[in-house]
Formats: C-alpha cells, sequence, structure tokens
C-alpha cells in the first residue's frame, strides 16, 4: 500500500502542473508525458453561466433518473424475473392446495349433512 505522504505528495505535484488553471477534466485522456498539459484542441475552462433555476435542476434529475433506469433495466429483469417465476410457481402451487382443502372440506360436510343421522 502507497504511503499517504506520497500520495499527498503526488496529488499536490500533480496539480502543481496546473496552478495556471488549465486543470483536465473528465473527457481528456490524461496519460504519462501527456499529462503536463491539455490536448491543444481542449476545451478552456467553461464560460460562467446563471444558475440553474428549480424546474431545470428538477428536468435534469428527470432526465438522469430516465437514462440510469434505461442503462439498469437489462440488468434488473435478468435478476428479477427468475425470482419472479420462482415466486408465482410458489404462490400457484400454495393457491391449488388451498382450493382443494377448501374443496374438500365443503364435500365433508355436505356429505355429514346428506347422511342420516346414526346411519
Amino acid at each position: 500500500m502507497s504511503d499517504p505522504k506520497d500520495i499527498v505528495d503526488k496529488a499536490d505535484t500533480f496539480l502543481g502542473r496546473y496552478r495556471s488553471g488549465d486543470v483536465p477534466v473528465l473527457t481528456e485522456v490524461v496519460d504519462g508525458a501527456d499529462a503536463r498539459r491539455p490536448a491543444a484542441d481542449s476545451p478552456g475552462p467553461p464560460a460562467a453561466t446563471a444558475p440553474l433555476s428549480e424546474s431545470q435542476l428538477r428536468e435534469i434529475e428527470r432526465q438522469v433518473a430516465q437514462r440510469v433506469l434505461e442503462a439498469i433495466q437489462p440488468a434488473l429483469a435478468e435478476l428479477i424475473e427468475p425470482a419472479l417465476r420462482g415466486l408465482t410457481e410458489q404462490i400457484k402451487a400454495q393457491a391449488e392446495a388451498f382450493v382443494r382443502a377448501a374443496v374438500a372440506n365443503a364435500l365433508e360436510r355436505e356429505l355429514r349433512q346428506l347422511r342420516p343421522p346414526g346411519g
């Protein structure tokens, strides 16, 4: 495991390379020797923009949630469908057993009523 002081020194050295404000963003590829400066065609810092309204933030949240759901839906289906099939079979078996027991009890009551007393 790396020494914490070593990690801090490396981070400080890395950030020292970008003291001028040219900090790489997540879309830039940073690779060894190329890490000293971003590519010439990379965008500069984003221009100052007005803060987003509450409705804009809600719309962004809705879009992100929708994209996340679309991305995880196939994996969820693979996890949930077999479990649901198992539960469905279990419920069918329990319902069938319940119905059989209810029918047997009803038949037994009817047969008792049809028999003559003492017979």
